[in-house]
């Protein structure tokens, strides 16, 4: 659920994303439209972030879907593997978690293949994986939560790897593991 400053209700659901306006009672349900570049789901997985007026949500199908609510039209964002500023590949859980901190900079978590920092101006992103050998990154690769210190750092939940602090300055993880 998200609530926008002009007190317009958006949730997302494994239909698609609901547009309720509390005033009228009116309720729009909105779907990305196929695309042939595209496996497209209408079955978003994660929680609401706007970001300079859009909203972003992820799929359980993996694909991060940008919409703009003025003119109702989605911008999908999916793995190519020939390309290695696009957001890293998931497993069946699709897109676990995002995050906006407060410089606005979107976090995304995947299932089995970590973080995500989406760079608007240069439109790509920059991926952070797990490397079981490197003690230096990301404790696991599958994020399911994220926040932000007064620091600045970027704190991480993994599944099965613990907690995860990013230094976006130092460019290092610090993992802090149950023994």
């Amino acid at each position: 659920l998200y609530q926008s400053y002009d007190g317009i209700v958006w949730i997302a659901s494994k239909f698609g994303l609901i547009r309720y306006d509390r005033k009228s009672g009116n309720a729009k349900l909105l779907q990305p439209q196929p695309s042939s570049s595209y496996i497209t789901t209408n079955d978003f997985s994660t929680t609401i972030i706007e970001i300079d007026g859009l909203l972003w949500v992820g799929t359980v199908a993996g694909i991060l879907a940008c919409f703009d609510p003025e003119k109702e039209i989605f911008k999908l964002f999916k793995n190519d593997p020939n390309n290695v500023n696009s957001i890293s590949p998931t497993s069946p859980l699709g897109i676990i978690s995002i995050f906006k901190d407060r410089s606005g900079i979107l976090w995304v978590g995947t299932s089995d293949f970590g973080l995500n920092k989406w760079d608007k101006y240069k439109i790509k992103f920059h991926s952070y994986k797990y490397n079981l050998d490197n003690k230096k990154i990301l404790g696991n690769s599958l994020v399911t939560s994220m926040c932000e210190d007064r620091d600045g750092k970027i704190w991480l939940g993994t599944y099965g790897g613990g907690l995860s602090k990013f230094d976006r300055e130092k460019k290092l993880f610090v993992s802090f593991k149950r023994e």
